[in-house]
């Protein structure tokens, strides 16, 4: 879903875990995915701290600072 956020003009773009399940993995075990859980929470406030002018992906298990995304 992240090209339609950049398609669309999203300002943060956080990707997720997957469609049917966002913060999650059904097929984790209940720690692994508390883990998966808390590094898309960590990137999603991340995003919110950090100015944007465009849309911009941050990468889930990135800790650089997040590179502009092109839109077309």
């Amino acid at each position: 879903m992240t090209p339609v956020a950049v398609m669309i003009g999203a300002n943060r773009i956080v990707p997720a875990a997957g469609i049917i399940h966002p913060l999650g993995n059904a097929e984790m075990s209940a720690e692994d995915e508390k883990a998966l859980r808390r590094r898309i929470v960590e990137q999603a406030l991340k995003a919110l701290r950090t100015d944007v002018a465009r849309p911009t992906v941050f990468g889930a298990d990135s800790d650089a600072a997040p590179e502009p995304t092109k839109s077309a």
